[in-house]
């Protein structure tokens, strides 16, 4: 078959459609949505094969600055990887993550991505290996426990004030960790506003924070902390808790936070592979879970 590399085409509506239902097809996320919300900038370039006008298989790069302990570095993340059932077998990912390490990888000071445990003896025949990324929970029986919780306004997309907040935020975010933190990353946001979390946004308009959370019983689930300004985590903590709160999960590395637990992540969801000459971190650290391309 005459496949045709074609790359960065977000601009043509043909390939985008064809795009959007390859993803649709395969993964069930509706990325026009993500799209429509202006997610998809130039920070996020595919890199596809093409038979006619139908895309059959793809990976996209994601341009971010990645800082690890306290030095920030140029990044490429390798996601959305995704191939027709019709098109498999026939080397088209192996062919498109070898055109993207020899097309960028001169650029950029690393190259990351994230696999499910299908595909992990897959990338470190590229060069990538596994780092090995931590989970931190937080045992709050000492912290003061907060009798307001309503000062937390949950947002929705569909207002064009709450949409604003999000988008500005999404912009100015300023970095939660400087052990390991992902910037740049406003595109990233956009999806997990739209297609992640969508029901789990909170705004604090005296700190001008957008917090993502859940509470599953006892357990708080706090998945990311956007905001225009330094935060102080242990106040943002002590608004959030109730007298049913025991413990506090983490999905970005919570720096500076005293009497965090932490433990090498086991059997993750998704295993980090860098290919870099950049050492991996000796101290527990962990990408955060949005900024996941």
């Amino acid at each position: 078959m005459n496949y045709e590399l074609i790359t960065d085409y977000k601009h043509n509506a043909i390939y985008r459609k064809s795009f959007f239902e390859l993803v649709q097809t395969t993964f069930e996320l509706d990325f026009k949505q993500w799209d429509d919300a202006g997610g998809w900038n130039d920070n996020y370039r595919c890199l596809s094969y093409r038979l006619g006008s139908q895309i059959v298989a793809n990976v996209s790069i994601n341009e971010l600055t990645v800082i690890v302990e306290g030095n920030a570095h140029s990044a490429l993340q390798i996601g959305t990887a995704v191939t027709h059932p019709d098109h498999r077998n026939k080397g088209l990912s192996r062919q498109l993550i070898e055109y993207a390490i020899t097309t960028y990888e001169k650029d950029y000071d690393f190259i990351y991505l994230f696999a499910n445990d299908t595909v992990l003896s897959f990338y470190p025949k590229f060069g990538f290996k596994q780092w090995h990324e931590s989970t931190f929970v937080l045992d709050v029986s000492t912290y003061k426990k907060s009798k307001n919780t309503n000062s937390w306004r949950k947002l929705t997309r569909e207002v064009p004030a709450d949409l604003e907040i999000m988008t500005r935020l999404a912009e100015q975010r300023k970095p939660l960790s400087n052990k390991v933190e992902v910037t740049g990353r406003e595109h990233l946001s956009h999806f997990y506003y739209i297609l992640g979390f969508g029901d789990a946004l909170y705004y604090h308009s005296e700190c001008d924070a957008l917090l993502i959370f859940e509470i599953d019983g006892s357990e708080l689930h706090l998945f990311d902390i956007i905001a225009a300004q330094p935060i102080n985590l242990n106040d943002i903590l002590s608004s959030l808790l109730t007298s049913e709160i025991t413990t506090v999960n983490f999905y970005f590395t919570p720096d500076g936070l005293p009497h965090v637990q932490s433990a090498r992540m086991e059997n993750p969801e998704d295993t980090l592979f860098v290919r870099s000459k950049i050492e991996e971190p000796n101290t527990p650290f962990v990408f955060p879970l949005t900024s996941h391309a």
